[in-house]
């Protein structure tokens, strides 16, 4: 079957969105895409290594600022394209079939299927401290497979359920910072010959914010669902940075809970490993034993709204690739409730296989990378659009100051990700080089260019 890039492809089913998700649920996509795994994994793993406090939270908003910018990019993007996988339809159109497909192909097979099977995994081992005799890959199966059935089979009952679970999200954060701000609590000091914090602008500053953007990779997710929401032209810039800015001052308010509890310098366990579950040790630290299950159970419905946040939205992004071509044209259908099935079922698949198959630690800061090698084809989208003279139905505030912001801090990143470790950074470059064959020989004899 062949098709143009100007035609979808014909589907027995009508590709019209039902405009049904509002401001509150739009940013519900986004915050909840965000907050999980991240902000409960990453302090731990990064705070040794940034070794102060002042490095900590520049870190974190210097990952908030690249977010900022990122959605003041993607709301001028999906709001004058409001469509499903709007981001990636546009950069299709925009720069061409075979950017547009390996650009699709990195987002979901990276950004949301590998990004929900780290989160998966999180899960899996926050809860086995409350089931030990479990193997947390089982547990990890099991977070994955419960928001499939729901969106496989209906489209505003995933999306009432991630309203519910976000609204629940916000409060525990809330809660977990009052708590974290008020309560008496001796910190754990680091010993004298720990190493001193490296300056702000090192190598080792640059591959923490590269994994800090994993926490924040949510952004973006407005624009997978851009065909459904309600007057799209305003309600997607607004929900987008209101929900980006809400985020950022969680974080950061976050880090500072942590820090309150553990000096950066002694976020490691007793072998010297950094410690990753910090939110259930500093839980535990504020509130005794009992409370830091009951914080650890908080936790894990934390990460499992997330998953199913990211199950709804990485759904939209395959079915849009589907219409185009770019990946086989059945994972496009919908049911007659106007649920992608084939879709979820295809996504939450292959998040199954890759949490049994590749380890946590190298999957963040190898997802973090691509995620931010990504956002440089939807910068020179932007621009594109802007000297094409492309209609807008939003303008980026200060253009081109966002766009500049993004580049350049995407630049810094990634020097400082081969300067920290080259190997991840080769096997992000081997990826798209994988990817982009993978079109030519697969994908390639199902379109015409």
């Amino acid at each position: 079957m062949s098709v143009t890039d100007s035609a979808p492809i014909p589907c027995s089913d009508d590709h019209t969105q039902r405009r049904h998700l509002g401001l509150l649920s739009a940013a519900g996509f986004c915050i909840a895409s965000m907050i999980g795994s991240g902000i409960f994994g990453l302090p731990g793993l990064l705070g040794a290594s940034l070794g102060s406090t002042f490095n900590i939270v520049l870190a974190w908003i210097m990952g908030g600022v690249i977010a900022i910018s990122g959605a003041l990019i993607v709301a001028e993007i999906a709001a004058g394209n409001p469509r499903a996988g709007s981001l990636y339809a546009t950069i299709r159109d925009t720069l061409g079939a075979s950017v547009g497909c390996v650009y699709g192909l990195v987002s979901v097979f990276i950004g949301y299927m590998a990004s929900a099977a780290v989160i998966a995994l999180i899960a899996g081992a926050y809860m086995r401290t409350l089931l030990p005799a479990i193997d947390e890959r089982v547990i990890a199966s099991c977070f994955i497979l419960l928001p499939i059935a729901v969106h496989a089979v209906h489209v505003v009952g995933g999306a009432r359920l991630n309203d519910v679970l976000m609204l629940l999200k916000v409060g525990i954060m809330a809660v977990f910072i009052v708590a974290g701000f008020t309560l008496p609590v001796e910190q754990m000091t680091a010993p004298a010959e720990a190493p001193s914090a490296p300056p702000l602008w090192s190598a080792a500053v640059g591959a923490a914010v590269v994994s800090i953007n994993f926490a924040y990779s949510g952004w973006s997710s407005i624009n997978t669902v851009a065909g459904e929401i309600k007057t799209p032209q305003s309600t997607i810039p607004r929900a987008v940075i209101l929900a980006v800015l809400g985020v950022v001052v969680i974080y950061v308010l976050l880090n500072l809970v942590f820090i309150r509890a553990i000096e950066p310098a002694a976020m490691v366990d007793t072998e010297g490993e950094p410690i990753v579950h910090i939110g259930a040790v500093v839980a535990e630290l504020l509130l005794g034993a009992t409370g830091g299950r009951v914080v650890t159970i908080a936790i894990i419905l934390l990460l499992f709204s997330t998953l199913t946040s990211m199950m709804f939205t990485g759904s939209r992004v395959l079915m849009a690739m589907a219409w185009k071509g770019d990946v086989p044209v059945p994972i496009g259908t919908r049911n007659r409730n106007g649920a992608p099935t084939a879709a979820v079922l295809t996504l939450g698949g292959v998040s199954t296989v890759l949490l049994w198959a590749a380890p946590v630690g190298t999957l963040l800061e190898y997802t973090g990378l691509l995620l931010t090698l990504a956002g440089a084809c939807m910068c020179v989208t932007a621009i594109r659009c802007r000297l094409q003279r492309t209609p807008r139905a939003f303008s980026m505030t200060l253009y081109p100051l966002p766009v500049v912001i993004y580049l350049g801090l995407t630049a810094w990143l990634i020097v400082s990700s081969v300067w920290s470790n080259w190997i991840i950074a080769a096997s992000c470059v081997a990826t798209v080089i994988v990817l982009a064959l993978l079109r030519s020989l697969l994908l390639a004899p199902m379109q015409t260019e």
